[in-house]
């Protein structure tokens, strides 16, 4: 995490996921971007994207508290999709 000072965003938060195959990275997109497209706060943003196998995640605020609040809900939304892949790959091997 780091923070960057910019002209409308106090903080910003870059991750990417690299997954096995651009199919799965294809379903944690899917799963995350309902998400991206309707935020439950205006106080942060997010910007999803994916590139072949890997998913890119931005997060941007102006304040510290729904930036921590954004981060946490993006990430627990993440750990559960992968979560979900994983069994669900296990289940069809």
């Amino acid at each position: 995490m780091k923070k960057t000072q910019t002209a409308t965003d106090d903080y910003s938060f870059r991750m990417t996921v690299t997954l096995s195959s651009s199919q799965c990275a294809r379903i944690i997109y899917n799963a995350l971007i309902k998400e991206v497209e309707n935020p439950p706060s205006y106080r942060s943003r997010a910007v999803l994207r994916q590139e072949g196998d890997s998913v890119v995640l931005e997060i941007f605020s102006n304040d510290l508290s729904s930036f921590r609040a954004a981060i946490n809900s993006y990430l627990r939304l993440l750990a559960a999709t992968l979560s979900v892949l994983d069994e669900t790959k296990n289940l069809l091997e």
